[in-house]
């Protein structure tokens, strides 16, 4: 039989009020040492190290809740049906969107944006398009999966764009700040790896923390679970190098996530990590890949133990209360009040 609110006593409400309130978690301290306060999750990793499986096109979707990275979202619509059951997914991540107008590729066969306002203007109205194209998969997302989250990682030269500004003083365009950062955008990041995360990227998401999209956008980050082969140990993008890198992503996540107390948002409660300021720490990557010449050994291979033991070690702390069971006290009584007036 199906118990509705109105079948309730208030007597039988008022037990399981104060039953609740004195079993769920507070939010008070917890040690750093035993707890941690954010999910964790490594790009391509179906099975190991992950909190919440991730998965690409060539691979088939995991059983249960999951994230799907490398959809061709400037061509492919996202729609009901087909290769993806969207009704699993928590989040889509659209990966360095604008990474073919970072000046680098831009300026070959275009003139600099800076050069000139109408220059500037060229490159804007790219931009724009692209923007435009990311608004209408993030709108379709919402129609199939509305609770799935929008994420979108940049690189370090758009998060520039958004907080430095894109031209130099004294060029004919001077500083010119590029909005990227929109409400479509559930979740946001910005991958750099073989670099101290305090001194080259905390600076951008506390950019993002005090400027958010909109009042319920989370934050993500992404760790370097890899290194580069022949790299020296100790050297940048060396695996001893890397492993050490990865405990200064953890204490901002744990740090950021102290209080979860963002709004809902139009997604409303999903169970996993709402409110959260920082929504997941994501590795790239599990597996190896050859880039321009370079290997990078993700952390599965067993030459990349110490940076595996180092996100495992991290990984299996319990996840605190609070988080885990996203039922704190103070939501528990909105939740039941409407039940007495009955």
């Amino acid at each position: 039989m199906r118990v509705t609110p109105s079948k309730l006593s208030s007597e039988f409400v008022l037990a399981l009020l104060a039953a609740l309130l004195l079993f769920a978690p507070s939010s008070g301290t917890y040690a750093q040492s035993t707890t941690r306060s954010f999910q964790m999750g490594v790009w391509d990793s179906i099975t190991d190290y992950t909190d919440i499986p991730t998965f690409s096109l060539d691979r088939n979707q995991p059983a249960g809740r999951s994230i799907l990275f490398g959809w061709n979202w400037y061509s492919a619509p996202i729609a009901a049906g087909g290769e993806v059951d969207w009704s699993h997914l928590v989040a889509v991540l659209i990966d360095e969107p604008y990474r073919d107008l970072d000046l680098d590729r831009w300026v070959v066969g275009h003139p600099h944006p800076c050069t000139s306002q109408e220059a500037f203007n060229a490159w804007l109205a790219e931009i724009n398009a692209f923007d435009a194209r990311l608004a209408q998969r993030a709108a379709e997302l919402r129609s199939v999966a509305p609770r799935a989250r929008f994420w979108v990682n940049f690189t370090e030269a758009e998060a520039s764009w958004m907080v430095v500004g894109l031209c130099g003083e004294g060029m004919p365009v001077e500083r010119s700040t590029v909005d990227l950062n929109k409400p479509y955008i559930d979740v946001i990041s910005v991958d750099r790896y073989e670099v101290d995360f305090d001194a080259n990227l905390k600076p951008y998401y506390g950019w993002w923390s005090a400027n958010p999209a909109k009042p319920d956008q989370q934050m993500a980050l992404i760790a370097g679970t890899f290194y580069r082969a022949g790299q020296p140990a100790n050297q940048p993008g060396g695996v001893l190098q890397q492993a050490s890198l990865l405990q200064h992503y953890f204490d901002y996540a744990d740090t950021m996530n102290h209080s979860c107390d963002l709004p809902l948002g139009s997604r409303g409660r999903t169970g996993t990590f709402d409110g959260c300021p920082v929504w997941i720490v994501l590795g790239w990557q599990a597996e190896d890949s050859s880039q321009g010449g370079t290997t990078y050994v993700g952390l599965r291979n067993s030459n990349a133990a110490p940076i595996a033991t180092a996100w495992e070690t991290q990984r299996a702390k319990l996840l605190r209360r609070d988080l885990a069971y996203q039922l704190t006290k103070v939501k528990i009584v909105p939740l039941l009040l409407p039940m007495l007036v009955k």
